[in-house]
């Protein structure tokens, strides 16, 4: 062997471009390896979550995504996978931890797919269901910054902040929903919303509320239930709200003649109420609806059904 350091160079130039095309290629296998066991392992994992085996299937999507971490139905399905597992109102810590991974795979999964609303649905129901009011918020403010003037989302924010407890900021943000609100029955509702909001803060709290704030609570509610029924005329629920508060009202009372006074204007509005029921009971069906179907609600906590694990489809 020739010992010129040149000469050496030049045979080491000459193979080094074919050697790399080599480790190149031999990466790519491997790679391709990965990602088919991965998808396996997220058959495996539907498997098991169709059977209910929710810890084993979590671990398989893990697993999965350790092999292929750009894989997004894994992260999908390992959201509701983990969303299963998750017991709400229980604020110990391994339960927490598991909301929050349920949380962190929907995230992950909105990176890639950001209109998916179920999903941010879910992510928000989860959120709240977890207590982390304070996730749930920054995430919709960081909406509403995209969108200063999207009602739906400041109703949203409205709603986080209801089921948190804060009842002030809720009523900054429907009142500043129903600022916004161009269309009159949707300025109603948002007027509806705050009234529903009073009776919150007054229904099953009658010896903690009591005297001027409970008068001045019922008051508020009434108010905004009035410039709802003005709005709305034939909507029910804002006359049984009315007729909840005069009633709640009538207990703020310290004078009898006081008291007789509000439970008759309760006992108007909860006949208004009977009437705008029957009224609509006689009106024929609407053929485009289901029976026993319901508007979609808000991801403010509310219940509701989650979808099924996606299969295992290829990646956009």
């Amino acid at each position: 062997m020739s010992s010129n350091p040149n000469q050496q160079v030049t045979r080491h130039s000459r193979w080094s471009p074919i050697l790399l095309v080599a480790v190149f290629l031999f990466g790519l296998a491997g790679t391709g390896c990965e990602e088919i066991s991965a998808r396996r392992a997220v058959q495996e994992g539907n498997k098991q979550y169709e059977k209910g085996n929710f810890a084993q299937a979590a671990q398989l999507y893990e697993e999965a995504l350790q092999k292929a971490p750009h894989l997004d139905t894994a992260h999908f399905n390992a959201g509701l996978t983990y969303k299963k597992m998750f017991r709400p109102g229980i604020q110990e810590p391994d339960n927490v931890a598991i909301a929050k991974k349920a949380a962190d795979h929907f995230l992950a999964y909105l990176k890639v797919h950001p209109k998916e609303r179920d999903i941010v649905t879910l992510l928000t129901r989860v959120w709240n269901d977890a207590g982390d009011y304070e996730s749930a918020l920054a995430y919709w403010q960081r909406e509403l910054d995209k969108e200063p003037k999207n009602t739906e989302i400041i109703g949203i924010l409205a709603g986080i902040n209801r089921q948190a407890g804060h009842f002030d900021k809720a009523m900054e943000w429907f009142l500043r929903q129903v600022e916004l609100e161009t269309d009159p029955l949707a300025k109603a509702g948002a007027y509806k919303q705050i009234g529903s909001l009073m009776v919150s803060r007054l229904r099953g709290r009658t010896h903690e509320v009591l005297g001027h704030e409970r008068l001045e609570i019922a008051d508020t509610g009434i108010g905004m239930l009035q410039k709802a029924a003005a709005l709305a005329p034939d909507d029910a629920d804002v006359q049984t709200a009315l007729g909840f508060l005069y009633g709640e009202r009538a207990l703020g009372q310290s004078t009898t003649w006081a008291q007789i006074a509000e439970v008759a204007a309760a006992r108007h509005h909860y006949k208004r109420w009977a009437e705008l029921n029957k009224k609509a009971q006689q009106q024929p069906a609407d053929p485009t609806k289901a029976p026993g179907a319901t508007p979609d609600q808000k991801p403010d906590g509310a219940g509701g059904a989650s979808p099924a694990p996606a299969g295992d489809k290829k990646e956009g």
